[in-house]
C-alpha cells in the first residue's frame, strides 16, 4: 500500500471514527431518555389508576354503609327475612325495595341487590332474572362474601360471573343491615 492511500484510510478513519462513536453515543442516550421518559408516564398513569380505582372503592364502602342504614332497606329487610315470599307484608317490602334499589341499580350499573337473612339464605333480589335464588344461599362464593359481609364490609376478589351470559369477571361486596339494637334483620 503506498502512501498516498495510507494517508487517505487514515484520514478516513479518523474522521468517520469519532462521528460514528458520537453517533453510537447520542443513540444511547436518546435510548436512556425516552425509556425514561415513557417510563415516567407509566408510572403517572398507574398512579392516577390507582388513585380512581382507592376512590370507586371508597365511594362504594360509602354507600353500602348509606344504604344498609336507611331505614327504608332496615325495616322492609327486615319484613322480608321474617315472613313469607308470597305474603301481603313481604310483598309490600319487596315493592317498597324494589323502589329503593331500582335507582341505586340503575346509576351505579349493579346486575343485582340482594339481601340474606341472618341464617344466610337469600330473601330478596333486585333483578327478576335472579328470582330463583330467593331461599337458597347462593353458591361458595356468593354465600362467603354474605357470611363475611355480616360482620363488616366486604369485598370479594373478582370472581366468575354470577349469572349473566357476558363472562365478565365480578366483585361481589356486602355488608350488614342493622336494627336499631344493632341487631342483623
Amino acid at each position: 500500500m503506498n502512501l498516498r492511500t495510507r494517508i487517505v484510510s487514515l484520514n478516513l478513519i479518523l474522521g468517520v471514527l469519532p462521528i460514528l462513536a458520537l453517533g453510537l453515543f447520542g443513540y444511547v442516550v436518546a435510548r436512556h431518555e425516552l425509556q425514561q421518559f415513557v417510563l415516567e408516564r407509566i408510572h403517572g398513569v398507574n398512579a392516577t389508576k390507582r388513585a380512581r380505582v382507592v376512590e370507586l372503592f371508597t365511594e362504594m364502602r360509602s354507600q353500602i354503609k348509606e344504604t344498609t342504614s336507611h331505614d327504608v332497606v332496615i325495616n322492609n329487610a327486615s319484613i322480608v327475612a321474617k315472613n313469607s315470599l308470597n305474603s301481603t307484608a313481604s310483598l309490600a317490602a319487596r315493592a317498597s325495595l324494589d323502589a329503593e334499589f331500582s335507582l341505586i341499580r340503575k346509576v351505579q350499573g349493579y346486575d343485582d341487590l340482594k339481601i340474606v337473612s341472618p341464617k344466610g339464605t337469600i330473601v330478596y333480589v333486585a333483578n327478576p332474572k335472579y328470582v330463583d335464588q330467593i331461599g337458597t344461599s347462593g353458591n361458595e362464593e356468593v354465600a362467603e362474601a354474605f357470611r363475611r359481609g355480616s360482620a363488616g364490609l366486604y369485598f370479594s376478589h373478582p370472581i366468575k360471573d354470577q349469572g349473566g351470559d357476558d363472562g365478565v369477571q365480578e366483585i361481589l361486596f356486602s355488608g350488614p343491615i342493622k336494627n336499631a339494637d344493632q341487631q342483623l334483620v
